[in-house]
């Protein structure tokens, strides 16, 4: 009861911090970091990211991002601040609206949601199990970090004015797996791909034992 009462508060005091719903993941990069090009010359950073699919039957994931965004930009530039200005940088997409466009890149997956690109800066984001235990080992994560399947996403909304270029980022900060989904990545299981031309009655010989010629 204590954790869930402490849950509650943090969530009253930070308002631009939420957790969806179960969403999708169309493309996952939480295994390892990436190195990408900073704005300074000859910088750089590491990151790890994931765009998160989320669909537009869930009001109640939408409507705390949405409310997040307007927290966080309000938080910087003022409560008449204009959020949905071409100027500014809104991080909630229209998937269906995207598809219109021959140079998106995304597939059918993005029809009926909304989507949007979230980073986590110079680590890995956490990740639990269905059960709340966190995974640490690096196998079990690569098993999980898939683009395709189903996780809650715990996310800070951030404002950000460089240069004249004011919006609001979501930072990725930890992820409970839910269940798994068909793969976006383009990888396939082999025992799944040649499992129609596997032989049951195939014995490889190996009984385990190691038997040295003297």
């Amino acid at each position: 009861m204590a954790t869930h009462r402490r849950s509650k508060s943090i969530q009253k005091k930070l308002p631009t911090r939420i957790i969806t719903g179960p969403c999708r993941s169309a493309s996952m990069y939480c295994t390892h970091l990436q190195t990408e090009e900073s704005d300074k010359p000859g910088g750089s950073y590491e990151k790890s990211s994931s765009r998160i699919l989320i669909k537009k039957t869930d009001l109640k994931t939408l409507k705390a991002i949405k409310g997040a965004i307007k927290s966080a930009a309000q938080s910087m530039f003022g409560s008449n601040v204009n959020i949905k200005s071409r100027k500014f940088g809104y991080p909630l997409r229209d998937g269906d609206e995207e598809r219109r466009d021959p140079d998106f890149k995304g597939g059918r997956e993005y029809k009926g949601c909304m989507f949007m690109n979230t980073k986590c800066f110079g680590s890995l984001p956490k990740l639990v199990d269905p059960g709340g235990v966190a995974v640490i080992d690096t196998e079990e994560r690569i098993e999980m970090l898939v683009s395709g399947y189903y996780f809650r996403f715990s996310l800070t909304l951030k404002p950000y004015d460089k240069e004249g270029n004011k919006g609001v980022r979501a930072n990725l900060n930890s992820l409970m797996f839910i269940k798994k989904g068909d793969r976006l990545d383009g990888d396939i299981d082999p025992e799944e791909e040649f499992a129609e031309y596997a032989d049951s009655d195939y014995d490889d010989g190996d009984d385990g034992d190691d038997d040295d010629d003297d």
